[in-house]
């Protein structure tokens, strides 16, 4: 038993005494007694404190009362209270999602532009060798004969072209790859977001 009910049990099994009864209390007179308006005085205010704990421990064992009811039937949560709940729970899961697709349509972006960079670079590359080579052919050409250099211009200009088309080959290559990059990120982020989506509808059924 706790120590408040036994407390409550001891009051209760003694006589009440009321501020009134206190207050207004008398007592035979004796010789060399104490002074009668001093005890009135005292009981006075020995009512009023008894008045203050007793409307204290009534409004405490209505507090307790009101508690242990609640213990024994707790409130249910209302519709709004779950709508609330599952509202903010289905729109932190969309965040997480739409900032996942972000993420992938970040990545997916560098790495296009990473595709790209590096075709180029190769593309130059080539180009320079290519010019490279066909400057060395008709140098040489130059140095043996005028009839050598029309072969040698023929080569020349048959290098640049399969240069430039191998070079135009890498970009569009690495352009399709780029926009497979794009497309398979576009795809993956509308997933996530759908999915989260579904997730939070499915909540909402469930509540």
């Amino acid at each position: 038993m706790a120590g408040g009910d036994v407390r409550r049990l001891a009051v209760s099994s003694s006589p009440k005494l009321t501020p009134d009864e206190i207050a207004s209390r008398s007592f035979a007179k004796a010789v060399r007694g104490v002074s009668e308006p001093e005890v009135r005085s005292f009981l006075s205010r020995v009512a009023e404190e008894v008045a203050a704990i007793s409307e204290r421990e009534d409004s405490l064992r209505s507090r307790i009362e009101s508690l242990e009811e609640q213990l024994r039937s707790p409130k249910a949560p209302t519709d709004q209270e779950l709508l609330t709940a599952l509202g903010e729970e289905t729109a932190r899961v969309l965040r997480s999602a739409q900032s996942a697709a972000e993420d992938i349509r970040t990545r997916s972006e560098e790495r296009a532009a990473a595709i790209l960079k590096d075709a180029e670079e190769q593309s130059k590359s080539m180009r320079d060798a290519a010019e490279e080579d066909a400057a060395t052919q008709v140098n040489t050409a130059n140095e043996i004969s005028t009839a050598q250099i029309a072969a040698a211009e023929e080569t020349s200009a048959g290098i640049q072209s399969g240069a430039t088309a191998a070079a135009t080959s890498t970009l569009e290559t690495a352009e399709r790859d780029a926009a497979e990059v794009r497309e398979r990120a576009r795809i993956e982020s509308e997933s996530e977001i759908e999915q989260a989506r579904q997730t939070g509808r499915e909540m909402l059924a469930e509540a």
